[in-house]
């Protein structure tokens, strides 16, 4: 009942773009220089999955999921600068069972998110790092292939923006094999990067 993965991934990319070569002849003091840009990444990321299938329960389980990333870049698109350095860590822990029986069943678990982001951008930083802790529990009701229910809601602690929980329902109906309505609603939360 126990399995496992990792993984690993490397990444080199080296990019140039622009107008080609040097052209002297149309160089003007309002535009000095053909347009030039140069992308140059290096990304590495890895994870782990451990997983467990309790043996007495066929339908009960647990599993760790941790993944990490660290990306590099260095860039200039004509005369702006952009140089970057991300450093991530996922952590994910999950228990899921059924209620009686496979027509209702439910996930819960513990989360961990790191980000660390050092830009530059010209002369300006724009650093942060971002440290969020959460737990979320997750119900789904699926009594015939055609009708399935899934309630969900998760509670977080951000060390910028407070804590704040985020909920979603997300139902389905198929009414044939050709026609499928869906219901969604819920609200996430995201930093946004440069």
């Amino acid at each position: 009942g126990l399995m496992g993965q990792i993984g690993i991934h490397y990444l080199f990319d080296d990019k140039d773009g622009g107008q080609k070569g040097d052209q002297p002849e149309l160089a003007t003091i309002e535009n000095p220089l053909l347009y030039k840009l140069r992308i140059q990444s290096e990304r590495v990321e890895a994870y782990g999955k451990l997983g467990y299938v309790f043996s007495k329960s066929k339908y009960t389980s647990m599993g760790l999921q941790v993944s990490g990333v660290y990306h590099d870049q260095d860039s200039y698109f004509g005369y702006n600068n952009y140089d970057a350095l991300e450093k991530s860590l996922y952590a994910n822990y999950i228990y899921q069972s059924i209620i009686k029986n496979t027509f209702h069943k439910f996930k819960t678990g513990l989360s961990f998110m790191y980000d660390s982001y050092d830009e530059r951008l010209n002369s300006t930083d724009f650093n942060r790092v971002e440290r969020v802790p959460g737990a979320f529990f997750e119900y789904t009701y699926a009594p015939t292939n055609n009708f399935t229910l899934v309630a969900g809601i998760r509670g977080d602690y951000h060390n910028i923006f407070d804590p704040f929980v985020t909920p979603r329902l997300h139902i389905r109906w198929a009414s044939s094999e050709t026609l499928v309505y869906r219901l969604l609603a819920g609200s996430g939360q995201r930093t946004a990067n440069i």
